[in-house]
């Protein structure tokens, strides 16, 4: 007899496709405040010391008319110039379209924003924020978009809270919603993103930490237990809307794969780009008990209502194509490290060529609705390296870079497809920056980048040339170039080894003594919120680690004056290790 887990991998081919997606009523809010709104009075319940909020949306951002408008989804304590917290679109006088959480934490305020395109939200989507006290995260369709530093637990007080609308009073901003608002939940905890991401199109009327539900099918109705019922303001409209369906499958605790990390969300899905032969981690997790399958395919993930994409009876999503013709079952074989139930990692080697495939995860067990368990579906990219084969220009002028497309290069553990050599002595990777004053926070805060880093001006003196001086190393040469306003010759090259990781800094007896600030060292930017270890010496044959722990989110380097590099050192290395950070060494 076959593996269970292969006949029910098999059956998937025979599901049906999805089915249209469910009518609910939504609270729908004009901005010019004529259709009402619900406020809900005091309880501590709806000011926890720590906090998710979390609704579907949708915002209309043309057409506003002329003034200061604060469109906000949720807020507690309105009164002007105060607020315990707020969820609301920064519009301003220009119609701005900025996603911006409010916090106001023991330490002080917390504020966390995110930028959005024009249109962004006319459709259906799914908007939350996280806090713990320690940080600030925002959400939209179950993806991390903004982090901020938090400083300390959400202070609350006796005040009433709305939903659709902030402070109304006469002549105050106008704070009223403009669109549909659905499914708005406040929790007790700082949710993550595989538990957002689990029930973003489920209603929950209640559950552990959940301290108000509001279903908004035409009522404030609380359905958590904790009588947090809104009453009703004005004559909100309650139209019947066609409320979004997922289109892919999602991890949870029953089944749960992921290539690096990575999440997908019902409305996003999860995709990995790494360089090839790149060496990455898969993770996988299955609660339910049974042996697991695997399904596996040479083509990229498809959402649902593509014709490749099969839905269980219980509505999960296969999101692998099985109409691709290169699907391949595991055969219910479990290997000893990775067998269910239970959580591993394992390390796995890209291929050394580009490719893309997607694996999906099938874990049996009858507790289930269906009797088994998918995982949401990981797709992985991987991207060849393509250096210059010869010498090529680099930039020339003051504070200007030039952007070479180098398909994947890895750098704080992350994959980019772009590096940008910049005149100011430094190369910043998936992004420019031309700021020409070295300062540690601005090394924290500016693209991931690595170099020394100070005012030079290639126009004047000197030339920048871009190279592959062996194979697999990018290498930037900085030839005789002028400090800004000076005639003072400088020398040194950076390079990045696409085959072991290693960045380094060359040549550094060719800085020349000068006046002004400059920066050596590299930084993984804004994005690993990187942060300041203090001064490192890179004394000769000296051996260290960014910061206090080695823990991916802080940066090495030396602030001191043009040139006053430590006697003796010719090269520092950047080495990176296995917290996705650099440790250094220096000759």
């Amino acid at each position: 007899m076959a593996h269970p887990s292969r006949l029910l991998a098999l059956g998937l081919i025979c599901l049906a496709p999805l089915t249209a997606t469910a009518q609910n009523q939504a609270l729908s809010v004009s901005v010019n405040g004529g259709s009402g709104y619900l406020e809900m009075p005091n309880s501590p319940t709806l000011t926890p010391p720590n906090l998710t909020i979390e609704a579907w949306i949708t915002y209309i951002d043309s057409g506003l008319p002329a003034g200061f408008l604060w469109p906000t989804i949720v807020r507690k304590n309105f009164v002007n110039g105060q607020a315990d917290y707020f969820f609301r679109v920064d519009a301003g006088n220009a119609n701005n379209r900025v996603l911006r959480a409010w916090l106001n934490g023991t330490g002080g305020v917390v504020n966390v924003n995110f930028t959005f395109a024009a249109g962004a939200f006319l459709s259906w989507t799914h908007v939350a924020v996280t806090y713990d006290g320690a940080f600030a995260r925002l959400y939209v369709n179950g993806n991390q978009v903004a982090q901020s530093i938090g400083t300390g637990a959400l202070v609350g007080t006796a005040t009433s809270a709305r939903i659709g609308a902030g402070d109304t009073a006469v002549g105050a901003a106008n704070e009223y919603w403009n669109g549909l608002i659905e499914e708005v939940r406040i929790w007790s905890v700082a949710r993550t993103p595989a538990e957002i991401q689990s029930n973003m199109f489920a209603s929950i009327p209640s559950a552990a930490n959940l301290n108000a539900s509001y279903l908004l099918d035409g009522n404030g109705l609380d359905f958590s237990g904790n009588v947090n019922d809104a009453m009703t303001i004005g004559t909100p409209a309650w139209p019947f809307v066609a409320f979004p369906a997922p289109t892919w499958e999602t991890n949870d605790s029953g089944s749960s794969l992921d290539f690096n990390g990575v999440q997908g969300s019902g409305l996003a899905k999860a995709s990995t780009q790494v360089c090839t032969s790149t060496l990455l981690t898969a993770n996988s997790q299955g609660s339910l008990g049974l042996p697991w399958e695997a399904v596996y395919n040479l083509s990229p993930t498809v959402p649902a209502g593509n014709p490749g994409a099969l839905v269980t009876p219980m509505g999960q999503i296969l999101n692998v194509d099985v109409t691709a013709g290169l699907t391949f079952l595991f055969g219910g074989l479990a290997p000893a490290p990775l067998a269910h139930p239970g959580t591993f990692s394992m390390p796995i080697s890209a291929p050394p060529v580009a490719a893309t495939f997607s694996i999906q995860q099938v874990i049996v067990g009858p507790v289930h609705p269906d009797g088994y368990a998918l995982s949401q579906a990981a797709q992985l990219d991987t991207i060849a390296i393509n250096l210059p084969a010869s010498p090529t220009a680099g930039p020339v002028g003051d504070d200007v870079g030039t952007v070479f497309n180098i398909g994947c290069m890895v750098f704080y553990g992350r994959s980019f497809s772009t590096v940008w050599v910049q005149s100011n002595g430094r190369l910043t990777f998936g992004a420019s920056n031309t700021t020409f004053t070295p300062t540690a926070a601005a090394f924290a805060t500016n693209p991931a980048s690595m170099g020394c880093w100070t005012d030079f001006n290639s126009a004047t003196g000197g030339t920048i040339t871009v190279s592959q001086p062996l194979p697999g190393v990018f290498q930037a040469a900085y030839n005789g170039v002028f400090y800004f306003s000076t005639t003072t010759p400088n020398t040194f090259q950076l390079e990045v080894d696409t085959n072991t990781g290693v960045a380094s800094i060359i040549n550094l007896t060719g800085l020349a003594a000068g006046t002004g600030n400059m920066l050596i060292g590299v930084s993984g930017g804004t994005s690993v919120l990187a942060t300041n270890p203090g001064l490192t010496n890179f004394s000769p044959g000296g051996l260290g680690f960014a910061g206090v722990t080695s823990n991916g989110t802080d940066m090495i380097y030396n602030l001191g004056v043009r040139g006053a590099v430590t006697s003796g050192i010719t090269r520092i290395d950047f080495l990176p290790n296995s917290f996705n950070n650099y440790d250094w060494v220096s000759f």
